[in-house]
């Protein structure tokens, strides 16, 4: 039986064939590892006219560096085909007459297509970290059978996939479902399920382009995490690609595991725990917030794109944090109108850094009467502490402290003035200012500070006690 998914820690033995009309043999291995993603290797010799002539594939894609478009490699248990192959390494030793060259692919699918060029499929459908629990998707019934002392004596479950959700993005129709695959018979019965976004098109596209739409969606969930979401596997499902199973008529095409080079790298690396509080759920947004997102993330660009970068990340320090943050607010603030009462941030009539980060929190609806801190010092606080890292000229904050908490409120209002933005932002948006950034903002108190009109940070004054 072939093999679903690429095993990480096998080494595959098989054939290798050039698709197109000048179809060329080789033999070789092919291995799927964190520190070099999808590798195919092919050894051959270079050492007398024979051998080259025997290993003429290989030396035509390796000696001349003439590689080709496509590949087909056939295994033992395994048939993938390879897409868009480069040259990755070429190593010789000279005593023995023998080489190995190297080849990686832009995309490889487990199925013998054995079409050339261009590799376009109907859909793409990925997993990715956080989306069952910011959905809250499940495609599972649990039943139980109770006898009269209501003990359960047997359980039924069943198991569908669904499609819960579907809006439109740049020429495809967007899906977030269930899907399930039966568990391996030598564990035991039972069945593994996921929540999975899907993109079709139906003239077919690159898979770049399935990536592309799939990593909208990403990033929604990148701003309202707060975490690095990353994509755990691909499957794409064409009729180029039919059913090898005989037994019954298939009425849509199975789904074949797809590696794309783009995103190999997230399979290895670690989930990172969605266990924070986002600031909105899949349930508080419709397919009409989904599109109108689809059509921000491209004209928000500027202020998303700085999130993203640093959002995605395991490790950054804070200094990152309030950089890519206050980049994100500056871009903001362009994008948004002017607001009332910012001409007291201006120098003149032009806008300052201030100036914008202003704009962007009167997006927001945060409760400054009760905080007790004014807004428009918070305004100059951000932008204050921002241009002294930028800057040379300027004096940095020393206070470990200053710089946690102005990194803190810094990318947090980031993240919400750009999800702000859907039409459907009102509920959660006063929700999680309420109680998460009016958290944030609390903390520069809980620390012994507290910030002024012109933005600076003061110790707070100690409360004297009577009888003290």
């Amino acid at each position: 039986m072939l093999d679903r998914q690429l095993q990480t820690d096998k080494v595959y033995s098989g054939v290798v064939t050039s698709l197109g009309d000048d179809a060329q043999q080789a033999v070789g291995t092919l291995t799927f590892k964190e520190d070099q993603g999808l590798l195919l290797e092919v050894p051959y010799a270079f050492s007398t006219a024979h051998d080259r002539e025997q290993f003429r594939a290989a030396a035509v894609w390796f000696e001349h560096r003439e590689m080709p478009e496509a590949v087909l490699f056939r295994g033992e248990d395994i048939n993938v085909t390879l897409y868009e192959c480069r040259f990755a390494s070429r190593s010789r030793v000279y005593g023995r007459g023998v080489a190995v060259g190297r080849m990686v692919a832009k995309y490889a699918v487990l199925f013998n297509r054995s079409l050339s060029k261009p590799f376009e499929v109907q859909t793409v459908r990925s997993q990715m970290d956080g989306l069952r629990r910011w959905t809250d998707y499940s495609g599972t019934l649990v039943e139980h059978e109770l006898d009269d002392n209501n003990l359960v004596q047997s359980m039924s479950i069943t198991v569908r996939g669904t499609t819960d959700l579907t809006w439109s993005h740049a020429g495809a129709t967007m899906t977030l479902g269930t899907y399930w695959e039966g568990r391996d018979r030598d564990k035991g019965p039972g069945v593994h399920e996921w929540v999975t976004v899907s993109s079709t098109f139906e003239d077919g596209a690159l898979p770049d382009r399935h990536i592309a739409a799939q990593e909208v969606l990403r990033d929604l969930m990148i701003l309202s995490f707060g975490t690095p979401i990353r994509f755990r596997r691909h499957a794409a499902s064409d009729p180029s690609m039919p059913s090898d199973v005989r037994r019954t008529q298939v009425t849509a095409p199975p789904f074949r595991d797809l590696i794309v080079r783009e995103t190999e790298d997230d399979f290895f690396l670690p989930v990172v725990p969605t266990a924070r509080q986002p600031i909105l759920w899949a349930r508080d947004i419709s397919a009409e917030s989904l599109e109108a997102w689809s059509l921000l993330r491209a004209e928000w660009s500027r202020a998303i794109d700085p999130l993203i970068l640093l959002l995605n990340r395991d490790i950054f320090a804070v200094e990152d944090i309030i950089l890519q943050a206050n980049i994100s607010l500056e871009a903001a603030g362009h994008l948004l109108p002017p607001v009332k009462g910012e001409e007291a941030t201006c120098r003149g009539k032009s806008p300052t850094t201030a100036t914008r980060v202003l704009r962007a929190l009167r997006e927001l609806t945060v409760p400054w009467d009760l905080l007790k801190v004014p807004e428009i010092g918070v305004a100059r606080l951000i932008a204050n502490t921002y241009n002294s890292i930028k800057h040379f000229d300027k004096m940095r904050p020393t206070d470990k402290d200053h710089l946690r908490l102005a990194a803190n409120v810094s990318q947090l209002s980031a993240r919400l003035v750009v999800v702000a933005q859907l039409p459907e932002s009102a509920g959660f948006i006063e929700r999680f200012c309420a109680r998460d950034l009016a958290r944030v903002l609390n903390q520069f108190l809980e620390s012994g500070f507290l910030i002024t009109e012109d933005g600076t940070l003061v110790p707070r004054p100690l409360v004297r006690r009577d009888g003290d």
